[in-house]
């Protein structure tokens, strides 16, 4: 099955529906915790304080605690995007899980193509089927995936039918019924 969906070798460059390995994954918690006050500790570490609100710094950012979880993803970013050449180049990728760590009910929910927020990838090298999750997106610098991390490449027909199911998910619609490596 998977055999239509991986390229032998993977792409010289970052592409739409490379398979990332170890990259952390954070989901924001109900409850913020802001972090302030940014000290040097003994023996050179950094510490922080807690802080009840947002203090955001010259850029506009502020800091938070988060837990990070390190997950294999896929790249929704299309080429022509990961191809500009831009000062601050960002990639969006959905995190992936080992199809068997779903219960028996989603499995089959996904394994038939009935759930608009995952898509299934099959046999993916070295990791066995995955399936893609829409509902964990996220967004990161291009800089922060290395070269080793990427663990396959996709096929243009599964390029495809990964465009498709992104549509499909954010539309909130079935996808098309000319999908291809379905």
């Amino acid at each position: 099955m998977g055999s239509g969906w991986w390229l032998p070798n993977i792409n010289s460059d970052l592409s739409q529906g490379d398979i990332i390995r170890d990259l952390p994954v954070w989901i924001a918690a109900p409850t913020l915790v802001f972090l302030d006050d940014k000290r040097t500790l003994s023996g050179g570490r950094t510490g922080w304080i807690e802080s009840s609100e947002s203090k955001p710094d010259d850029q506009g950012f502020s800091h938070l605690l988060v837990r990070a979880r390190q997950f294999i993803s896929v790249v929704l970013t299309h080429d022509c995007q990961l191809d500009k050449q831009k000062k601050r180049a960002r990639v969006q990728l959905a995190a992936t899980s080992d199809i068997e760590s779903l219960s028996a009910g989603d499995r089959t929910i996904a394994m038939n193509q009935r759930s608009l927020s995952q898509l299934v990838l099959p046999d993916v090298p070295q990791l066995g089927t995955r399936c893609a999750d829409m509902r964990i997106i996220f967004t990161v610098d291009k800089n922060l995936i290395a070269e080793p991390m990427r663990v396959a490449s996709m096929t243009e027909d599964a390029k495809n039918r990964l465009q498709n199911q992104i549509i499909a998910y954010f539309a909130d619609r079935q996808r098309p019924s000319t999908a291809t490596n379905s």
